[in-house]
């Protein structure tokens, strides 16, 4: 629920900050909620979150990947957010995050979050991630440590080229061949 909530939110900067329509949308067993959006005079980009219970198996990874490559045959911006729940800061030997970071390594991905997203009095752990294939195009990254939750909000900001707003004329005059003696002499011939 607090995945959609963040998507939904994200969706109504889009649309009315920037002018970004949605295309499609996409939702897999009720795990991965996918858009796109696309920006005038420019390439659509993927917005995802993702919701990965902690007793699902390795082949989850399988339909991400899959996902992965779509998106990279395509060429297309990728942000994914929220519980992956492979905690990628100490569990480096598990099959879980062995496929995670394998998928990271193969499709260039980035994980931008490098602090605990999980803390309880016995343990600290970045189990909630914020994931790109362009993190050129990321402006701000983050955690908020919230008290109704254990669990921190993690957060990405897009980065924006705003449009100019048109051409500027700037007119100038070249002083190279100024004489004064003719200047002085036509400002005094001229009737004021």
């Amino acid at each position: 629920m607090e995945s959609l909530l963040l998507l939904f939110v994200f969706i109504l900067v889009l649309q009315l900050q920037l002018g970004v329509s949605k295309v499609t949308s996409y939702n897999c067993r009720g795990l991965l909620d996918l858009c796109s959006y696309t920006r005038p005079r420019s390439r659509p980009f993927l917005v995802a979150t993702w919701y990965r219970p902690t007793d699902s198996p390795v082949s989850l990874f399988n339909e991400f990947e899959e996902l992965v490559n779509k998106v990279d045959a395509g060429n297309w911006e990728f942000f994914l957010l929220k519980g992956i729940n492979v905690d990628i800061m100490v569990d480096t030997t598990s099959a879980n995050a062995g496929k995670l970071k394998h998928i990271f390594d193969i499709y260039g991905l980035n994980q931008l979050i490098t602090e605990p997203t999980r803390i309880t009095p016995g343990s600290r752990s970045l189990i909630d991630l914020c994931i790109t294939n362009k993190p050129t195009k990321v402006a701000r990254f983050g955690v908020v440590h919230l008290a109704i939750s254990d669990h921190a909000l993690t957060y990405m900001t897009y980065k924006v080229q705003h449009e100019r707003a048109g051409t500027i004329m700037i007119k100038s005059r070249q002083m190279k061949n100024f004489h004064k003696a003719r200047f002085l002499r036509d400002l005094q011939e001229k009737a004021w």
